[in-house]
């Protein structure tokens, strides 16, 4: 289990250095100081160049949560969950499950059906829900014909009041009486992409004024990257980036996904070591990783390199390695990103290995973007020990024709009465739950 969870911190730790890393790329583009910077300058520009392209920031996705009406969809599968030991996963290990989630966020309603097919009992269940600011509607197919509704106001306190609550007891005991769904909040904020929202701190300046406390060293350290079908001999520079321009990075981080600071890791000083070729291109980048493991800190690495020779973005490999922890296996981790932008479509496909202490391949995720409406499809398979399975997810805009149908007919639970009740549990299939 140890080994499990430190598989867990070092993945997410590396996620953190690496937004990072990619948002110091997007900073450091428009770095304009002294001469001893001037090779850095280059390199990064040309990858800011890159990066900035709202056509190929992979964060114009979500450009589609935007929409007046959009869908989720797609079907999972859970082989192991043995990480996180749970009754109610266990129900669904082994059962494919397919999903729609149609939501209109102006209207603050949304549609959910859930398919449930398990082949080994020979049985389904198809659950149609409907949820905005006044109602739950809902319904079984295997169950009973015909849809439910409560109130979606004052959860508790309506059916404490109902006669079901006579039949069944405080079964809502744990739920706060004016408890309510509401799956949108208050105010419908839309976030930019990433590259749209950096430019606001490009044109007031604010980017510029990170600099300040940034130190760039040229050293005499040469390392040779394999770049399309050659290696490339770079030039090490060392770059500090202070705990407080750290910590304003971070800010950014924090504003653009909507989060509080406090929820992103904390604010420490990072030295990263920059490859750049005789021709000003940015080859790699280098950092280590704190690791936290039994109250001791302990170094992991971190390398980036860029191996396609015209674009920062169509090939990339991370490489994340750590040594000397005792007690436990360290580990060889290389993530392989490739992209490739061809008419309307964006393809990405991210491949994660282990290469130590044995050889296995950890997951597998493959995207299609498109790049003119926005939506997009994604699958994704993991195999690590102790969590594997398969999950496909669609998101695409939805047309006025095509959003959400409330059912016009249904029985209010909490105006049932007694022959009302009656008459239903008599008419209810009850074998769907055997």
């Amino acid at each position: 289990m140890n080994n499990k969870k430190h598989i867990l911190t070092l993945g997410l730790v590396t996620i953190s250095i690496f937004s990072i890393v990619f948002l110091c790329i997007f900073i450091l583009g428009e770095l304009q100081e002294a001469k001893d910077k001037v090779a850095v300058y280059e390199a990064f520009s040309a990858a800011y160049e890159e990066l900035s392209d709202p056509q190929k920031d992979i964060t114009k996705i979500f450009e589609v949560y935007n929409e007046d009406a959009y869908c989720h969809s797609g079907d999972l599968i859970i082989y192991d969950f043995d990480m996180i030991s749970d009754k109610y996963v266990d129900v669904i290990r082994d059962v494919p499950i397919k999903y729609s989630i149609t939501c209109e966020p102006d209207k603050k309603s949304t549609n959910i059906r859930l398919s449930v097919n398990d082949n080994a009992l020979n049985s389904s269940l198809h659950l149609d829900s409907y949820i905005d600011e006044s109602d739950i509607v809902f319904g079984v197919d295997e169950f009973y014909d015909g849809y439910f509704m409560i109130p979606n106001e004052n959860i508790r306190e309506n059916y404490n009041q109902s006669l079901l609550y006579n039949l069944f007891g405080d079964i809502l005991a744990l739920v706060p009486n004016s408890a309510s769904i509401n799956l949108y909040g208050d105010e419908r904020e839309n976030q930019p992409v990433f590259s749209e929202f950096l430019k606001n701190y490009q044109l007031d300046g604010t980017l510029l004024k990170f600099f300040d406390d940034i130190s760039v060293k040229k050293t005499d350290v040469q390392k040779d990257f394999f770049v399309g079908d050659t290696y490339i001999t770079t030039t090490a520079y060392n770059i500090v980036l202070s705990k407080s321009l750290v910590d304003d990075v971070l800010e950014v981080f924090a504003e653009y996904l909507g989060i509080d600071r406090n929820e992103l890791p904390k604010a420490g000083k990072i030295k990263l070591i920059c490859y750049i070729s005789a021709d000003n291109r940015l080859r790699g980048i280098e950092t280590d990783i704190p690791i936290e493991y039994e109250g001791e800190t302990y170094p992991a690495n971190l390398l980036v390199s860029f191996k396609d020779n015209d674009s920062i973005l169509k090939q990339i490999l991370c490489e994340v390695s750590t040594d000397d922890i005792p007690d436990i296996a360290n580990y060889d981790i290389k993530v392989l990103i490739n992209n490739s932008f061809s008419g309307e479509v964006h393809k990405c496909t991210i491949i994660g290995a282990l290469y130590k202490p044995q050889s296995s391949r950890l997951f597998e995720i493959q995207m299609n973007r498109d790049l003119v409406n926005n939506g997009f499809n994604t699958d994704i398979a993991v195999n690590i020990d102790g969590l594997s399975g398969r999950i496909n997810y669609n998101c695409q805009a939805l047309s006025e024709d095509e959003a959400i149908m409330k059912p016009q007919e249904y029985h209010n639970i909490y105006e049932l009465n007694l022959w009302e009740i009656l008459n239903i549990y008599s008419s209810a299939d009850w074998s769907f739950i055997n």
